[in-house]
């Protein structure tokens, strides 16, 4: 990198203690010190690469999780700015436990996986080793979650305070409040209950339907005005009422009548929710 090297007129002579050079100029300058600039992508690659945390192919998954959470968004110049929820939740962390936001503990984790690959070390034993590290840590994490709620009181409204009211609650019949910030969820604020929603996309109610397994009103995912959308309940979006359907699926696909097209579940399935 010549262009990085110490020009000819900008070096040094040789020189000896005790040597005298006469002073060419002296001047006083005021400036003011500056935070260093966001990392960017590349910058935070190397970062996790030096402390060794992710492979090749799981790096880019990481940054990307950061971003589709809402922790980081991606300036010019491919910067990551930290979010306010970011910020926040690394403050949370390592007031609670610093080795969470620390790179320490992740990379123990990583040297360990690459022992187990070059056949020094046993699986089972780092397996049971690492649950029980961080189940520990999960368990005391949840004995000192006030010290995360205060510092979210802090610095965001409480979700009851927040949304609009869109659709109404199966179990109490009152509206729910539709978030729209990433993640975008219902909440009632009744039950203190929330409701995460298929994310990219807007929401709104379809056409005051209820859903006839637990009677929460419906609504509308879209894409966009030439994208795809479906009806979804709110509820069996998070809470599968059928063994073979997973979270974040939702089966409501509706008739003009109505009604809810269940009879397009397989019969077992029925038979397992007792219908």
């Amino acid at each position: 990198m010549p262009w990085q090297s110490v020009p000819l007129e900008e070096s040094l002579p040789t020189c000896q203690r005790g040597d005298a050079f006469p002073v060419g100029e002296v001047k006083m300058l005021e400036k003011q010190t500056n935070p260093p600039d966001y990392l960017t992508e590349a910058e935070l690659i190397t970062l996790m690469e030096k402390h060794g945390i992710g492979t090749d192919a799981s790096i880019p998954v990481h940054i990307n999780n950061i971003c589709q959470r809402n922790y980081v968004t991606v300036e010019s110049g491919r910067r990551l700015k930290p979010t306010n929820l970011g910020i926040v939740l690394v403050h949370g962390y390592y007031k609670i436990d610093a080795e969470l936001v620390l790179p320490t503990i992740r990379s123990a984790v990583e040297k360990q996986l690459n022992l187990i690959a070059q056949g020094k070390a046993d699986y089972r034993q780092v397996l049971g080793h690492t649950l029980d590290v961080f189940k520990r840590k999960f368990h005391y994490f949840v004995d000192s979650i006030a010290g995360m709620d205060e510092l979210m009181e802090v610095s965001f409204s409480p979700l009851a305070a927040t949304g609009k009211p869109l659709s109404r609650c199966g179990k109490c019949h009152r509206f729910m409040k539709y978030i729209q910030a990433k993640p975008s969820r219902l909440h009632c604020s009744h039950c203190d209950e929330t409701y995460t929603l298929p994310q990219n996309g807007t929401i709104k109610l379809y056409k005051e339907l209820r859903c006839p397994l637990d009677d929460f009103e419906l609504v509308l995912w879209s894409s966009g005005s030439r994208g795809k959308s479906y009806p979804l309940c709110p509820y069996c979006y998070n809470h599968p009422p059928f063994r073979d359907m997973k979270k974040g699926e939702c089966s409501h696909s509706l008739l003009s009548t109505g009604s809810c097209s269940l009879f397009s579940v397989p019969t077992p399935a029925l038979h397992q929710a007792g219908l």
